[in-house]
């Protein structure tokens, strides 16, 4: 019997990965982070051990690039070098199982970021008070978020390529 969705199952070619099957793991954010300071911990490289898999893809859960840029509390960050030592322990749990990861979701959510995480030297915490746009957590109080454009554009630019590069180093793919 032929299944329907067989081809699920064969081989593909994307880019430079040579992946054993067409099951690629989707971004889902679990907000598993260890805290404080959003570092990828155990309970993280369990979640992506149980699922990696010979020859697949995981995609990683939104990434956060400074901490004035988080959209809520447990999203792990890639901004701080204990931060880029918990996705290693991550990817070498994947690669040991024959997987591969890919990290595809580096965010900067600055219009969710709650005014508990903003700095006076912040990024990208620029206020503009949007009625009905509110941003809390059983743990915060609420708050109004924050607007992401600016003078500083640049500078949160700037923090993406050096979130990229942590993301190389932590060994993705």
């Amino acid at each position: 019997m032929t299944l329907k969705y067989s081809h699920l199952f064969s081989p593909i070619t994307i880019g430079p990965l040579a992946l054993s099957h067409r099951v690629v793991m989707a971004p889902l954010t679990r907000s598993r982070s260890e805290q404080p300071g959003d570092i990828p911990g155990a309970l993280m490289i369990q979640y992506y051990g149980q699922r990696a898999s010979d020859g697949g893809l995981i995609v990683s859960e939104a990434t956060t690039i400074s901490i004035a840029g988080r959209g809520w509390f447990g999203a792990p960050g890639l901004y701080s070098d204990e931060q880029v030592a918990g996705w290693k322990k991550v990817t070498e749990v994947v690669h040991a199982k024959g997987g591969r990861m890919f990290f595809a979701t580096v965010a900067y959510r600055p219009r969710l970021t709650h005014r508990q995480y903003e700095r006076r030297d912040s990024l990208g915490a620029f206020r503009s008070c949007l009625p009905g746009d509110r941003f809390h957590t059983e743990r915060l109080a609420p708050d109004v978020t924050t607007s992401g454009t600016g003078h500083r554009r640049n500078s949160r630019c700037n923090r993406g390529v050096s979130t990229g590069r942590r993301a190389r180093e932590s060994r993705g793919l």
